[in-house]
């Protein structure tokens, strides 16, 4: 089985220790909090089947660390200029790809997102490739809620998606986006 390595950040974030993983040119591979460092492995597994996914301690502080150290000081589109790399399925990239079209501060329903890529009957496939998002803030899946306009899941946390919106509604407002 051959290996693929990647580089992995422990950094201090308002919404607590968030775990980056990049790559060595730079691209955001996965981000996810400590607290929930199993489940971002197992998304890495699932995302490059057939490979082993080894990570080793960064040495220096990546782009990603102070893109996300500029967005919870308020600088919402910063997120919007960093390299993201996935596997996953096509399907997945697709939904992926529409998350990141959704505006700092604004939120759409499952619904609307599948009619967005174009597959209005795969709402729940959508939900599926929501969750499955392995770069959670900067593909916003916390902007995607229920039709009812209630927050539905988030592998972060209901508290922390409630968080991040909040957060990026008080700088679009402030006119920050």
């Amino acid at each position: 089985m051959s290996v693929v390595e990647f580089l992995l950040e422990r950094v201090e974030m308002p919404l607590g220790q968030m775990l980056l993983v990049t790559d060595e040119q730079g691209r955001l591979r996965a981000l996810d909090w400590h607290d929930h460092e199993d489940r971002m492995c197992l998304l890495m597994r699932r995302q490059y089947p057939g490979v082993r996914v080894g990570l080793r301690k960064a040495m220096c502080e990546s782009c990603a660390a102070q893109a996300m150290r500029a967005y919870f000081d308020g600088d919402i589109a910063v997120i919007d200029k960093l390299t993201v790399a996935t596997g996953g399925t096509d399907f997945q990239r697709q939904v992926w790809a529409a998350l990141r079209d959704i505006p700092g501060g604004e939120t759409l329903s499952y619904r609307d997102l599948a009619t967005r890529i174009g597959r209005p009957s795969a709402v729940r496939a959508v939900g599926l490739a929501n969750g499955a998002n392995p770069v959670g803030i900067v593909v916003p899946c916390h902007r995607v809620i229920g039709s009812d306009r209630t927050l539905t899941g988030y592998g972060g946390g209901l508290e922390r998606k409630q968080w991040l919106l909040d957060h990026e509604r008080k700088w679009r407002d402030a006119g920050s986006v």
